[in-house]
């Protein structure tokens, strides 16, 4: 008689596990070959995020300067490292049945850059300069006329402002900037909207005035022969806009020019036409005939302001002569004449000066009336003198004895 097993409901789920057990697939691991990227040079781990991306997906990591990819599949891999979540590097690695490790570096560089002129010439004052985006380089520094920008992500596009006070103007310059920082240091160079600044006065003939006072930017110049006067190294642009100067240019006291002018990287050089006059002068004698060598001067206010010597033909021309009152002083062999003018002589006609000289004898200038009374004395001088000679004669014979011979 067989005895029967009763299988409790334990056993029979055991039973079952194994069945299953034993008809499953065993999953294979596949052995592939491994890809390492570093990141050696980083200031700070936290500040990495290195991001893989290839046939087999994309894997991100942060804070790691190393990463170990095992058992990657064969084929083209992009690895692009962010700095500060700056995007800083992109290489592409292909693996194929060995391992690849690669380094790549943070594309750290350090800006130095000259502020200078429009010119070229270095720029000494106050210098201040920022940059832009502020946690994507170390540190700037501003030092005379050098800025240097430590530790700036090559790739990046930096936004720099470089601002710059004249010491000597109270007027400032100033320049943007928006360039990689690759591009920023092989520049060099910032040149600030800084120039010389020229002012040029001139007559209506287009002849320069020198000599005239030019008051711009709290600063007394005094024009050259051809009518220029130069501030040197004077801000041209702020912020974009163009620097306003107030200016006012005087001759000899007379004010030709008073109000403003407004300076920009392409505009720097002005001209001040002035209301001057020319006073042509005519020195003659009574006949009509010039008189070279009088002096001629003209005076305002007690002081001479100028004066010429007139030519062969009598003729003395002075320049530049401010319209207004004066006074005409002419001076020849110890005559003189002094004649008021007024703005309305200043027409550009001739002023004929007329003195008393008929004639000279021996370098001495003789009226006609004095050259007359001359010929009459001297007529009246030799009358007396043949009366005289008549007398003497007369009387010498008086005194003289005829005595005939003696035998």
């Amino acid at each position: 008689m067989t005895e029967r097993v009763d299988i409790g409901p334990l056993a029979l789920l055991l039973m079952l596990l194994l069945l299953v057990t034993a008809h499953t697939a065993r999953i294979a691991v596949a052995e592939g070959p491994k890809l390492e990227v570093t990141v050696p040079n980083s200031p700070d781990p936290y500040d990495i995020r290195v991001v893989i991306e290839g046939p087999g997906g994309t894997w991100t990591f942060e804070g790691r300067t190393t990463i170990s990819l095992s058992g990657v599949t064969s084929g083209t891999y992009a690895v692009r490292i962010y700095y500060r979540g700056y995007l800083v590097a992109t290489r592409v690695v292909a693996v194929n049945r060995e391992n690849v490790a690669v380094e790549i570096g943070i594309p750290f560089v350090d800006v130095v850059l000259r502020a200078v002129d429009l010119s070229g010439r270095e720029l000494s004052g106050r210098l201040y300069a920022v940059a832009e985006p502020r946690d994507a380089y170390s540190e700037l520094t501003v030092t005379g006329s050098s800025i240097v920008i430590r530790r700036a992500l090559e790739p990046i596009a930096y936004s720099l402002y470089v601002e710059w006070e004249s010491p000597l103007y109270v007027r400032r310059a100033s320049l943007n900037l928006t360039e990689p920082a690759w591009s920023l240091r092989s520049r060099g160079v910032v040149k600030l909207p800084v120039g010389d600044l020229t002012v040029t006065v001139i007559d209506k003939q287009g002849r320069g005035i020198g000599g005239a006072q030019v008051r711009i930017a709290n600063q007394l110049l005094t024009t050259a022969e051809d009518g220029k006067a130069v501030l040197m190294r004077a801000p041209l642009e702020y912020k974009g806009e163009p620097v306003r100067y107030d200016l006012e240019v005087t001759y000899m006291g007379y004010v030709l020019y008073r109000g403003s002018l407004t300076a920009s990287s392409t505009s720097y050089t002005f001209t001040v036409t002035a209301d001057l006059r020319t006073l042509t002068v005519l020195v003659l004698g009574e006949s009509g005939q010039g008189l070279q060598g009088a002096r001629v001067s003209l005076l305002r206010e007690g002081n001479e302001v100028g004066t010429a010597f007139t030519d062969a033909g009598g003729r003395a021309v002075l320049e530049n002569v401010i319209p207004v009152e004066h006074f005409l002083r002419v001076e020849y062999k110890g005559l003189t004449q002094t004649i008021r003018l007024t703005p309305q002589a200043l027409s550009g006609e001739p002023m004929r000066v007329v003195l008393p000289v008929y004639i000279e004898i021996g370098g001495a200038p003789l009226s006609s009336l004095q050259f007359h009374l001359l010929i009459a004395g001297l007529a009246s001088a030799a009358a007396a003198i043949a009366v005289l000679s008549v007398v003497l004669v007369r009387r010498r014979a008086r005194k003289l004895r005829v005595v005939g011979p003696i035998y």
